[in-house]
């Protein structure tokens, strides 16, 4: 029986396989000219800023919790990879709240109902140490009186 052809000789095969490595050379090379193209490295810093500005509204919070929960700054600092320092002035410039919504007399029932709760971090000092309702506010000369305007501390 005769032997068949080979369908690609040694040399053709050869060819091909180069002509393939320099393809894939040629590719890689234009990727890598992409990659430094000031284009795509703006776009590429641009998402990570974004990324990060998401990811430090969230500080504060994680120290506040890690505060209770006993966490020292100086640990809070070690594993968030930033300084005690700023962990301690994270600490002294917000405030953590907690707050629950009540409803009164509404379609839950009858009385105080929980309609919402949660804990917030808010940036600042607390503007006043003052009752939201002060002595001033059931005064009769509330809407008149300038001295009964605002929170009597």
């Amino acid at each position: 029986m005769p032997r068949p052809e080979p369908v690609l000789t040694a040399q053709e095969f050869a060819n091909q396989i180069i002509a393939i490595a320099r393809g894939f050379s040629e590719t890689q090379a234009k990727q890598r000219s992409v990659a430094n193209d000031l284009d795509t490295r703006l776009i590429q810093i641009g998402r990570q800023s974004r990324e990060w500005k998401t990811a430090e509204q969230g500080i504060p919070a994680l120290i506040f919790q890690a505060q209770a929960e006993g966490y020292e700054p100086s640990r809070t600092a070690v594993l968030l990879g930033v300084s005690p320092s700023y962990v301690r002035r994270i600490l002294r410039e917000n405030h953590h709240y907690s707050w629950r919504v009540d409803l009164f007399e509404s379609d839950a029932g009858p009385g105080g109902q929980p309609w919402e709760e949660g804990e917030d971090v808010i940036q600042g000092a607390p503007t006043t140490t003052c009752p939201l309702s002060s002595p001033n506010a059931s005064s009769p000369r509330a809407d008149t009186d300038p001295a009964s305007i605002g929170p009597a501390c």
